[in-house]
């Protein structure tokens, strides 16, 4: 377990995973699925790339790029969240299908993916 995640940095690949607390299942039902997927989309679409991703009952993982600062030019500015943390962004949709308890926000780990290796 990683217990000091490196931070992102613009320009990189990573591979990002969680799991459920206590490897409980985070997926319970088929619209979980999508409702994560949803959430995921929404939140990250403006500063990474998504290049894979695979949703396990208890854990998903996902390789994203975080987009070049130069890319990211205005992005603050423009979003009205922006001075939000990401779970007052996230406790905003509170719709019923909230993950957010299931999925171990302590431990979200990231690997750096180098530059030069094959994908």
């Amino acid at each position: 377990m990683f217990t000091n995640p490196i931070p992102l940095a613009f320009g990189n690949f990573y591979h990002i995973f969680n799991r459920g607390n206590n490897r409980e299942n985070v997926f319970i039902q088929q619209r979980n699925y999508t409702y994560f997927m949803e959430l995921w989309w929404k939140h990250t679409f403006q500063i990474a790339e998504t290049y894979a991703f695979y949703l396990l009952r208890n854990h998903f993982h996902a390789v994203v790029y975080i987009k070049n600062e130069e890319d990211l030019t205005g992005f603050r500015e423009s979003t009205p969240d922006s001075r939000r943390s990401p779970r007052e962004r996230h406790d905003r949709d509170a719709s019923g299908e909230n993950l957010s308890g299931l999925i171990n926000h302590g431990n979200s780990w990231r690997v750096i993916i180098p530059q030069n290796s094959a994908m």
